[in-house]
């Protein structure tokens, strides 16, 4: 297997580089294993080339690269292996700091012990902390070393839970980091809006890689845990595959040894055999990169197709909705792609967390998409709720694409049928959320103890709201020392209502979310010398 070249590692990352212009640094995950550390030589490699930085930066200095090493302290060796890691980085004359997991210290649990608890604990706990110290460096971008044969134990695992093609095609080259979970270790919120993941090693296989080490004279760490079936599932199909290929079977004494990863490794090569047109004699692993591959090719058609049909179908509309005419029926997997990406537009729960696209649940989307584009014959318009709090009413509009207020428009015929994606009305509080930008969808009450600060809240966690108290001619006439700003949901569609409170003050609307002051559809829907409110949510497909 021959090693990865500068051109081909320039062709698959150059794409990636996007949200690194004109930045100053870029972090890198950096175990010191054979993916990361092969990574960190060809992005360190491309960066410091003439080539690669007239290619990628034309118009901007390079970004340095910042290399970070979780210490998990699950294991004797585990602050060794971390300073071999800082060696290896200090060699190539690369930025690098280790971290250490501080278990059972909020927001951390305590340290995991068994299997499953262990491989998510310790994912959780180091995203946490990797986000933590991008933010702190002010990094927008980070790279993970997984390559081909990871995209295959992804795919397979999700194919044990149930996923459909868009789980099946892996893991993106490229994507936002996302708002995060629910849990505060999860937790990423307005930041991770502007936080990137790329992996520009996917569609390299591992010997590939070790290759690559090889040829460089590059001396990795070998972590003996990746190779203990019983420790992990990923490492159970991991070792199946290991065996399929080297015997073409599964010796019986084997199996227990193995645990679940047979029976997964077995559903996902039956799966192969339907979805792949040729049946060559091939390894296990050959057959299912080519699998992996196939829905991956699939699933960016179908992205695509979901972007032209929603740029073209949709009309403008209040902010945070979305206005779908629905008379053209796509396939029904680009009917998947729209619903899942207006999902995630419309909904308050965090972006990018399943809870925004009903956690990608197969019975969720067919219901949408039966009720969007039903059957000839079928007459159906009631309002309907399928998951994310998002509600879908039918609503006939003007062929320009404006809603209608009155029945007797419709009577002209010159209609169009539409569905109206808004935020489920809120039927009770939820906790409220501080202006750090945590979750919030009910009231929210921000005091003010009139020292010049700039406040800053998501609401709803849709809209970014900025408030700079001293520049409002209101307030500076009152000259109070404690003054709230309360920022609640008004009407059907839960916008931001911005009233002032306090001594003699019952609530004073100072400002408030009118669709008919805002361009329909706008981003930013208003921005003062006092006030600035943003729409965050965002309908890109990563």
């Amino acid at each position: 297997m021959f090693p990865i070249s500068r051109l081909e590692f320039l062709e698959v990352t150059k794409p990636l580089l996007g949200p690194l212009q004109h930045k100053t640094k870029l972090a890198l995950a950096f175990s010191g294993g054979a993916d990361s550390l092969c990574l960190l030589f060809l992005l360190h490699r491309l960066l410091l080339s003439k080539e690669g930085s007239a290619s990628c930066f034309p118009k901007s200095t390079p970004p340095t690269i910042v290399a970070f090493t979780i210490d998990h302290g699950l294991q004797r060796n585990s602050k060794a292996a971390a300073d071999q890691a800082a060696e290896l980085a200090r060699r190539l004359s690369v930025e690098h700091h280790t971290i250490s997991i501080p278990w059972d210290s909020h927001p951390f649990p305590s340290k995991p012990l068994d299997g499953s608890a262990m491989e998510q604990k310790s994912r959780d706990a180091r995203y946490h902390l990797m986000f933590a110290a991008m933010q702190s460096h002010h990094i927008n971008w980070l790279g993970l070393g997984h390559h081909a044969d990871d995209q295959v134990e992804t795919a397979v695992m999700r194919l044990s839970h149930g996923s459909a093609q868009f789980g099946l095609s892996g893991m993106r080259p490229i994507r936002r980091w996302g708002m995060g979970g629910l849990s505060a270790l999860t937790w990423a919120g307005l930041p991770g809006m502007t936080t990137w993941i790329a992996r520009p090693l996917l569609t390299f296989p591992k010997e590939r890689i070790i290759a690559t080490c090889s040829a460089e004279g590059l001396q990795f760490i070998t972590d003996i845990t990746n190779f203990q079936p019983s420790l992990t599932i990923r490492n159970s199909i991991r070792a199946t595959i290991a065996a399929l290929d080297s015997t073409g079977g599964l010796a019986s004494d084997s199996l227990p040894l193995l645990g679940r990863g047979p029976s997964m490794v077995m559903r996902a090569k039956e799966n192969a055999r339907h979805c792949l047109s040729e049946d060559l004699e091939e390894s296990t692993s050959a057959q299912l990169h080519r699998w992996v591959t196939h829905h991956g090719s699939q699933s960016q058609y179908h992205e695509k197709q979901a972007s032209e049909y929603i740029s073209k179908y949709s009309r403008p509309s209040p902010p945070s909705t979305l206005l779908l005419c629905t008379q053209l029926v796509p396939s029904p997997e680009v009917q998947a792609a729209i619903i899942l990406r207006v999902l995630r537009y419309v909904s308050p729960n965090p972006w990018g967390h399943n809870t925004s696209q009903s956690r990608r649940k197969a019975t969720s989307i067919a219901l949408i998409a039966s009720r969007l584009w039903p059957m000839a014959g079928q007459e159906l318009h009631a309002p309907f709720a399928a998951g994310s709090q998002v509600l879908w009413a039918s609503v006939p509009t003007l062929q320009e694409g404006l809603l209608l207020r009155t029945s007797s428009v419709c009577e002209r015929g010159a209609v169009t049928p539409a569905w109206l994606a808004v935020r489920q009305p809120l039927y009770r509080r939820r906790c409220p959320c501080h202006n750090n930008g945590s979750p919030e969808t009910g009231s929210l009450c921000l005091p003010h103890d009139g020292d010049g600060t700039v406040i800053t809240v998501v609401f709803d966690l849709r809209f970014l709201i900025r408030i700079t108290p001293h520049a409002n001619p209101l307030i500076s006439r009152l000259k109070m020392d404690k003054l709230c700003f309360s920022v609640s949901g008004h009407g059907p569609y839960h916008l931001p209502l911005i009233t002032l409170r306090g001594p003699g003050l019952s609530g004073v609307v100072i400002w408030k979310l009118d669709t008919s002051n805002v361009p329909l559809s706008a981003t930013v829907l208003t921005k003062s010398e006092w006030l600035e409110v943003k729409l965050i949510r965002s309908l890109e497909p990563c």
